[in-house]
């Protein structure tokens, strides 16, 4: 099953073509950059078998299949909605992540999943778009380990929920309205970009409490 992801031709469901820039092969992530569109990560295979990318090279496409019975995918597809992580229940913090956003009246999408996944150097949590406006969430298991604070899972999943919402998918200004309303009312800070070097090592190093 040795195929070299990086330079493969995609086509997205809603950008239209695009190529494969980096497979990180421990927690299954591709990142893929599409015309006039910023280089995002998606989920491997996850995100052809939901629709969202369609894999248009024949040897891409039979790569997926051999994958999907490989014992290694199978692991990881057992990671679904409402799996717990040895140390915290991440199910606990996404439901009550909801309950804050209902609180402040603010409208979310509909979530079909929440899975943990490996730790990717990339992001702590991800939310993924489908074609039929279906999101689902991926967090990285590093997020629930017992020396994380609650505070800081809560800001990582309800920044994730913030890209269901209306208009809030991008780090926009709709984004930031949300997040400040949250930060106001509930003093988590919602930050643009979860993995900024100065918010990575804080959250990292952070004591539970």
């Amino acid at each position: 099953m040795n195929l070299e992801l990086k330079g493969k031709k995609v086509r997205h469901c809603s950008y239209g073509e695009g190529v494969i820039t980096e497979f990180y092969e421990r927690s299954l992530i591709i990142r893929i950059r599409c015309d006039n569109q910023p280089e995002r990560p998606y989920a491997f295979p996850d995100d052809f078998d939901s629709g969202i990318l369609l894999a248009e090279d024949s040897e891409l496409i039979e790569f997926i299949a051999e994958f999907k019975k490989s014992v290694r995918y199978r692991l990881q597809a057992s990671k679904t909605f409402g799996s717990m992580t040895p140390n915290k229940d991440v199910m606990k913090f996404f439901k009550e992540s909801c309950e804050i956003l209902d609180d402040l009246k603010i409208r979310y999408g509909t979530v079909a999943g929440v899975r943990v996944i490996d730790p990717n150097p990339e992001f702590f949590g991800l939310c993924r778009h489908t074609k039929d406006d279906v999101h689902l969430i991926d967090i990285c298991s590093d997020v629930l380990a017992d020396d994380i604070r609650d505070h800081d899972v809560y800001t990582i999943i309800l920044h994730e929920l913030i890209h269901t919402c209306d208009g809030g998918i991008k780090h926009n200004k709709k984004f930031r309205e949300y997040g400040s309303l949250i930060e106001r009312f509930y003093g988590y800070t919602i930050y643009s970009r979860i993995r900024l070097l100065c918010y990575k090592p804080i959250v990292l190093s952070s004591q539970k409490g």
